[in-house]
């Protein structure tokens, strides 16, 4: 199989994949008398299983976990892998938190003035830690982190406003859950750029729905990675990064 036939089986040209054998990204090729490379199946299956891997990951730990089973460290392989999922695994559960937050936030705000603040006048740090169940150190400490932001009155003190408000509940709400002030004040701030909760929402869901497709590549990926790290121990024996004879 020439370059070109390779590349024609994913859509690639023939140059990347002249690239992705010197990268480490498939095995070594066989050369010809002529010079040019010979390529087979083996070399096919490699190129599948990166293209999944770099539609489901990326095309850096696409080419690590790749190149690190060729260069014979199928631990870095497997752990590049599993950074893959746990970097998934910690989106859905901030799409999951980011989800609980902005309910939590339209059921206060549906409330009868309980949790909005509508129409009423900003409240103080001491008033707004009664109404949170919380300490006045303890809203300090939530602004240090950047969950809360409120403004300074003229002389010089807090003042927490209808939003301000509904960011400390929504923060007491989650401490209480178990949650750190970090993960907090990252979820407060999505809702806060997104400008209002219904965008907020809506872009949860959407984040929500590409998880799920991630995930779903990398299912396939991940079969197409073991489908040819097979065909690679059936020709050479055991993965032991040598390549196959």
């Amino acid at each position: 199989m020439r370059p070109i036939d390779l590349a024609r089986a994913v859509a690639l040209s023939p140059q990347a994949v002249r690239n992705y054998e010197e990268w480490g990204v498939l095995p070594p090729a066989a050369r010809m008398p002529n010079g040019y490379r010979r390529y087979g199946p083996l070399h096919l299956a490699a190129l599948k299983a990166f293209v999944a891997l770099v539609g489901a990951a990326g095309h850096g730990p696409a080419r690590g976990i790749m190149a690190a089973f060729h260069a014979g460290e199928p631990a870095r392989a497997w752990e590049t892998l599993d950074a893959v999922h746990a970097r998934a695994l910690a989106d859905r559960r901030t799409v999951r938190l980011l989800d609980a937050a902005l309910r939590t936030a339209d059921g206060r705000s549906a409330a009868c003035g309980r949790g909005s603040n509508s129409g009423e006048q900003p409240l103080g740090a001491g008033e707004l830690a009664r109404r949170v169940g919380v300490t006045t150190t303890a809203l300090r400490g939530w602004e240090r982190a950047g969950a809360l932001s409120p403004p300074r009155g003229p002389t010089g003190h807090r003042r927490y406003g209808r939003e301000d408000v509904r960011d400390a509940e929504l923060a007491a709400l989650l401490r209480r859950s178990g949650h750190g002030l970090a993960e907090i004040a990252s979820v407060l701030g999505e809702i806060r750029l997104r400008g209002d909760a219904a965008r907020a929402r809506a872009a949860v869901e959407e984040r929500a729905r590409t998880i799920d497709r991630d995930a779903r590549a990398l299912l396939s990926a991940s079969a197409a990675l073991a489908g040819y790290l097979a065909l690679r121990e059936e020709r050479s024996g055991p993965a032991d990064g040598k390549p196959p004879s």
